[in-house]
């Protein structure tokens, strides 16, 4: 009856998920560039161009173009398929973080200790329905669920292995999740700590070495073969003055709220205020319950991993020198994927009425935040078939766009023509480039709500160059074509 009464509960989370992402899901061609790159890759992969790597990075794997190209042959090439593999490997993190909470809490207090990753603003939700990303957090939690079962398992070493090596795997995904390492090491320690028998303890003390020695030998290997011959990890102590302003006036409100939360009525904006407040809270009281050892141990430890995480987060944000604007609210998404096991002995001590209650505090807010934040979604910009149609009657089949636009055209255009970015040093992708030099004919593709060149500019340059130009606006889109001379 227990595991029917789970099983209810997680499908439930993924229900209210999904409903809570509908507006999202209904506009899922409203993918930019980055998201696109992921389904442009996962064609070329099923045409045999392999790679370990993202286009154009060394900090993300090609896992989630590979998932992608599979979902592609299933269900066939589009932007659902693509928004379907992330909200795949985010029902993956639904369930996991629901699992291993209901091992310390009861079902009911682990459904509500979930919501706080379901019930989210943008800034962390837009990971949940746009690759790539969220299947580094699967990986993440996964090696959680198995770090946590240790003390309890029947083979404890396996799962004390296991979970290292998922955690490590969670890093060649997506460097994103080196927030959750230390965190991680940390509760393998705890958990191996916890087991009972001394001889297991020896031996999985090895067997934790191990797992550490290969999975961060793994690690440095790929890291190093990626393209831009590693990653920079861009910390530096002397950011934090710099950046504590861009956390308390930019970043922190756009993690728990949108830039419309100044239209808000009074009383919504206390209840919202409300809800940081209780955040803020729950993270203070559930350090001090864990350091006063007022919960059980096994609680304890998730809470531990739960905080540790989310100090690395704030420290990471602070210390990062890539912190620069609210598009870096997503740095600090850590602090709310890791909010549910800072919960665990705060669930564990409190009583069942008064937790629910705070949560359904924390929760509502929270939930209309997120609602209201769907409008900072990337726009359904309309007329891209009107373009597409128009360019392939004139015979372009490459053509330039703002980077954000760029890859976006191509992945809607099914390739047909290629859109590629204007600034070379933006290519993600070399071969587009080098098969667009060689064309006689080239376009270019602006936007009046996107940033750009303007078409004075571009029309200047035309002048400047003796072009004969051709130009054609189609709703927003403003669109060029002029001869080029073909590279050698």
């Amino acid at each position: 009856m227990r595991h029917l009464k789970l099983a209810l509960a997680v499908g439930a989370l993924v229900v209210v998920a999904f409903a809570y992402r509908y507006a999202f899901w209904e506009n899922a061609d409203a993918l930019n560039s980055d998201h696109a790159v992921v389904g442009l890759q996962a064609v070329k992969i099923f045409q045999g161009e392999w790679s370990m790597f993202l286009w154009g990075v060394g900090y993300q794997a090609s896992f989630e173009p590979l998932l992608a190209g599979v979902a592609f042959k299933l269900f066939g090439y589009g932007y659902q398929s693509l928004m379907g593999v992330a909200f795949l490997g985010f029902t993956l993190v639904i369930a996991l973080v629901c699992l291993t909470l209901s091992r310390h809490v009861g079902i009911w207090v682990a459904f509500l200790t979930t919501l706080p990753i379901v019930l989210t603003t943008y800034s962390v939700s837009n990971v949940t329905l746009y690759p790539p990303r969220i299947w580094c957090l699967s990986a993440v939690f996964a090696g959680v669920w198995a770090l946590d079962r240790v003390p309890m398992s029947r083979c404890p070493r396996l799962s004390l292995f296991a979970g290292v090596i998922l955690v490590f795997f969670s890093l060649y995904i997506d460097f994103y999740s080196i927030q959750f390492l230390p965190a991680a090491l940390i509760l393998a320690g705890l958990s191996l700590r916890a087991m009972v028998a001394t001889d297991i303890r020896n031996s999985a003390k090895k067997v934790l070495v191990s797992a550490v020695l290969l999975g961060g030998s793994f690690l440095l290997l790929t890291r190093f073969m990626g393209p831009t011959g590693g990653v920079p990890l861009a910390f530096s102590p002397k950011t934090f003055l710099h950046n504590i302003p861009l956390l308390l006036n930019t970043c922190w409100p756009t993690l728990f709220a949108v830039p419309s939360i100044e239209a808000w009525p009074a009383s919504f904006k206390l209840l919202h205020l409300v809800a940081i407040v209780l955040y803020v809270a729950a993270n203070g009281l559930s350090g001090w319950v864990v350091f006063q050892g007022r919960s059980s141990d096994s609680a304890r430890r998730l809470g531990v991993f739960g905080l540790v995480a989310t100090a690395t987060s704030l420290c990471g944000f602070l210390g990062s020198s890539m912190s620069s604007d609210s598009h870096s609210a997503r740095y600090l998404a850590v602090m709310i994927w890791s909010f549910p096991f800072v919960l665990v002995p705060l669930a564990y001590r409190i009583n069942q009425k008064v937790y629910s209650g705070l949560m359904v505090l924390y929760l509502v807010p929270m939930m209309a935040a997120g609602w209201l934040s769907a409008s900072a979604a990337i726009p359904h910009l309309g007329n891209e078939g009107e373009v597409r149609d128009y360019l392939r009657s004139e015979g372009v089949r490459y053509a330039k766009a703002p980077y954000w636009l760029s890859y976006r055209l191509s992945f809607l255009f099914e390739e047909n023509p290629t859109v590629i970015p204007v600034n070379e040093w933006e290519d993600r992708y070399f071969p587009y480039r080098h098969a667009a030099n060689q064309e006689k004919r080239m376009a270019e593709i602006t936007h009046s709500e996107m940033a750009g060149r303007s078409l004075q500019d571009i029309l200047k340059e035309c002048e400047v160059l003796h072009r004969n130009c051709e130009t054609k606006r189609i709703g927003k889109f403003m669109i060029v074509i002029y001869p080029q001379t073909p590279s050698l």
